[in-house]
C-alpha cells in the first residue's frame, strides 16, 4: 500500500504533449513595410498585414472579392491564395509571413480559402512596434512568441482549423511509426509503397484512410517534409545545390530544382538568396510607425 496521498493524480496530458511536439511554427517574414508596389502575389506561407496608416487594396483573384485596407485592421491571407495587391506610397503596415504546420504539408489553416479582415486590440500594434524596434533579447523573443499565440487565437476565433484537435491526436497515435519514418528516414527515393510497409498496411488501404483522416495525400506529406529539409539545408549550410540534391537522394540536381520549384514557386538558389538576405519580395523603404 502506498502512503502517497497524490498517487491517484499521477497522470499527464499525453494528447497535448504529442500534438505540441509535432507542431512546427515557422516565421518567414516580419517587416515594417512601406512598399509602394502593385502586382499579383502568391505565397507558400500565410500572411498577416497589420495596417498602421494609409490605405490600399486587395483582390482575391479566384473569387474576385475586393477589400480596401483600413488603418487599425488586420488582414489574414491564407497560404497558396493568389491575390492582387495595390500598395500606395502612403501605406505603412507590419507584414508577417508564417506557417503553423501540424504535420508536414498540413497547415493549421489549410482548409481556409478566403481573406479574413478583423480589428485587433490596439495593444497588438503597440506590441508589434515594441518587438520590431527592440533589440534581440530572450525577453523580446518570448514576448513575440506570446504575441504570435494571440494572433493565432484571434484567427481561430474566426476561421475553421484544418482538422479538429481531437482528430489530430488520434491520427498522431494511429500513424506514429509512419510519421516518425517520414521525418527521420525518408528521402526522394522513398515510395508510397515503402511507407505502406512501414505502416503494415496495403498501399490502397493506407492511401484511402490517410486521406480520409488528414484531408491530404501521403505523397503530399512526403513532399512537404522533403521540401522542409531542403529549406533547412539551403539556409543553415553552405552546401551547393548539387550537394543538397545528393543528400536528399534526388537522382539529379535538375530533378531536385524542379521538385523544389513546384512546391515553393521559386528555385532553390533564389530561395537561398532571399532567405539569407532577409528579403521580402516587396520593395522596402524605411518608415516610421
Amino acid at each position: 500500500m502506498t502512503n502517497n496521498p497524490f498517487a491517484h493524480l499521477c497522470t499527464h496530458r499525453g494528447d497535448l504533449e504529442r500534438i505540441s511536439s509535432n507542431l512546427r511554427w515557422t516565421l518567414n517574414v516580419f517587416n515594417l513595410a512601406n512598399p509602394n508596389w502593385r502586382g499579383t502575389d502568391y505565397r507558400c506561407g500565410s500572411r498577416l498585414f497589420c495596417i498602421c496608416r494609409g490605405t490600399g487594396t486587395l483582390r482575391e483573384v479566384r473569387s474576385g472579392k475586393r477589400m480596401e485596407f483600413r488603418p487599425g485592421y488586420a488582414y489574414f491571407i491564407p497560404r497558396n491564395l493568389l491575390v492582387e495587391l495595390c500598395f500606395p506610397p502612403e501605406l505603412v503596415f507590419y507584414a508577417l509571413e508564417f506557417q503553423v504546420e501540424l504535420l508536414p504539408g498540413l497547415d493549421l489553416f489549410r482548409a481556409n480559402d478566403r481573406v479574413l479582415e478583423y480589428k485587433p486590440e490596439p495593444a497588438m500594434f503597440e506590441k508589434l512596434g515594441h518587438i520590431y524596434h527592440g533589440e534581440v533579447t530572450w525577453r523580446n523573443l518570448f514576448e513575440f512568441e506570446e504575441l504570435r499565440q494571440q494572433i493565432i487565437l484571434a484567427i481561430l476565433d474566426k476561421v475553421e482549423p484544418s482538422i479538429p484537435c481531437a482528430d489530430m491526436h488520434r491520427g498522431l497515435i494511429k500513424y506514429a511509426r509512419l510519421i516518425d519514418y517520414i521525418r527521420n528516414e525518408a528521402s526522394a527515393q522513398t515510395t508510397v509503397e515503402e511507407l505502406a510497409k512501414v505502416q503494415h498496411c496495403s498501399y490502397d488501404k493506407l492511401s484511402r484512410i490517410f486521406r480520409s483522416d488528414f484531408n491530404m495525400t501521403l505523397k503530399e506529406m512526403l513532399d512537404a517534409e522533403l521540401s522542409a529539409q531542403a529549406k533547412m539545408l539551403l539556409t543553415s549550410t553552405d552546401f551547393s545545390i548539387k550537394e543538397i540534391a545528393r543528400r536528399l537522394e534526388f537522382s539529379t540536381e535538375y530533378n531536385f530544382s524542379r521538385f523544389f520549384k513546384r512546391l515553393n514557386r521559386c528555385s532553390p538558389r533564389v530561395y537561398r538568396q532571399r532567405r539569407l538576405a532577409s528579403l521580402f519580395p516587396i520593395r522596402q523603404k524605411t518608415a516610421a510607425n
